[in-house]
């Protein structure tokens, strides 16, 4: 796993995977899948290089469940770097 965010009290997973797409499945995200099931996490978010792929893969483990999303890296990089601009201008100075 690449980075564990915080938000609103409840982690969330990232793996970057800046890779074609037959290097982004199940058995590339051994660590994601292993972290959600022993931390009860329900969504992860795997970060990969082609525009195209997006795709949403259910995992089970040991009676444990989770989703993850693979976005394309321009997209999340927006995305984050939008909701750090929001952030920051909502603060009160």
């Amino acid at each position: 796993m690449d980075i564990i965010a915080e938000v609103g009290g409840r982690l969330v997973p990232f793996e970057v995977k800046h890779r074609s797409p037959e290097h982004t499945g199940l058995s590339d995200l051994k660590g994601m899948v292993y972290f959600c099931a022993e931390n009860q996490v329900e969504r992860g978010y795997v970060i990969t290089r082609e525009i195209t792929d997006f795709q949403s893969i259910d995992v089970e483990r040991d009676g444990s469940t989770a989703r993850f999303l693979k976005i394309p890296a321009p997209l999340a990089c927006y995305w984050l770097g939008r909701s750090e601009f929001e952030s920051a201008n909502r603060k009160e100075p």
